[in-house]
């Protein structure tokens, strides 16, 4: 054995011999050899035969092999992206127990990702939240297509929106098995939304509490907002006196100069 085989493989095969002597199932050793500058991988099944014998076949298995070490490179490629990524991704069965989710989602939670798997949004989440979640849920499995939702979750800095997407995902024989999810925090947007909101409604509590008629307009003439003092004094509504509509309020021989599309008088 030694002439074929080199001396270290050699001795693996005659420690698999002996175990294969006395095993009742068969021995499987897997090694490696060069072959036409390549480097090939095999697999020998060692079973006793034939009382003292030992039946050894060997095939040449590079090509699983390749696969396996392919599937574990974009394996591992996919668990960094996933967990140096700032949202928060997680998976679902259909019960609605957590088979996977990234090191942004159990930082959230506070907890180890082995802690969280196996568990349900109503033993991480307070029960009203969890609801929420698990309806979003439920709508997705219902669509069979993706959905966007903004579900409210307690950070530690207090309540966050999060835009949720979530969708589906299908086994080979188109059945959904499970529900995927990325969830990407907003809170700078809401609270700009939320500060630009409380900004208008004070400028209208003004405007319509101003002893005078007050009315904003875009560059083309059009009115972006006219206050209470003038709907009352024109007897038309807020939404008439937007756009150009704020034309009817006007004398019908004052119209021509007045309206947008008259002409503008040339600067010397």
């Amino acid at each position: 054995m030694n002439e074929v085989l080199p001396r270290e493989l050699a001795e693996e095969f005659r420690r698999c011999f002996k175990l294969a002597a006395e095993a009742t199932e068969p021995v499987i050793h897997e090694y490696v050899l060069p072959y036409d500058d390549q480097t090939r991988h095999y697999e020998a099944r060692m079973v006793r035969h034939n009382g003292d014998k030992i039946l050894t076949i060997v095939r040449d298995v590079t090509r699983r092999k390749e696969a396996e070490q392919a599937l574990q490179r974009n394996q591992t490629l996919l668990k960094m992206i996933m967990d140096n990524c700032f949202s928060m991704i997680f998976l679902k069965d259909l019960q609605g127990w957590y088979i996977y989710i990234n090191l942004k989602f159990a930082e959230f939670a506070h907890r180890s990702v082995n802690e969280l798997i196996g568990k349900t949004d109503f033993e991480i989440f307070p029960h009203a939240q969890a609801a929420v979640f698990h309806s979003n849920d439920l709508k997705v499995l219902e669509a069979g297509v993706p959905l966007e939702f903004e579900e409210a979750a307690v950070h530690d800095d207090g309540s966050h929106i999060g835009v949720v997407c979530k969708f589906p995902l299908f086994d080979v024989e188109g059945k959904i098995y499970a529900i995927g999810g990325i969830v990407t925090d907003i809170p700078e947007r809401k609270r700009a939304e939320g500060a630009l909101r409380e900004s208008e409604q004070l400028f209208r509590n003004m405007a319509d509490h101003a002893p005078v008629m007050i009315w904003v307009s875009n560059p083309v003439g059009e009115a972006t907002y006219v206050n209470k003092q003038w709907t009352d004094f024109t007897g038309t509504t807020f939404e008439q006196g937007l756009g150009v509509g704020w034309l009817d309020s006007a004398h019908p021989n004052d119209r021509p100069m007045v309206s947008p599309s008259a002409s503008k008088p040339r600067m010397c």
